[in-house]
């Protein structure tokens, strides 16, 4: 990741977004989110090298994922 100087080591740690994270949430509810955004019109998908790749901005599909959540709990 990008240091003040120089690039720095980060750890990220990784789990599987397929569970429920919530009884009531559906499985796969992150995907379900992320195709909704897709969807919308927002975000890019293409290769990055030879890799298939989603492009996304950082804040906007944090809000829209935090308004699918909002309006999936009211029905």
């Amino acid at each position: 990741m990008p240091g003040k100087a120089t690039p720095t080591w980060v750890t990220f740690e990784g789990f599987d977004t397929s569970k429920p994270v919530h009884e009531r949430l559906p499985e796969n509810c992150f995907e379900q989110i992320a195709r909704a955004y897709l969807a919308s019109g927002r975000g890019k998908i293409g290769t990055f090298g030879a890799a298939a790749a989603t492009l996304l901005d950082g804040k906007d599909p944090v809000n829209f994922g935090v308004d699918w959540l909002e309006r999936f709990f009211d029905e």
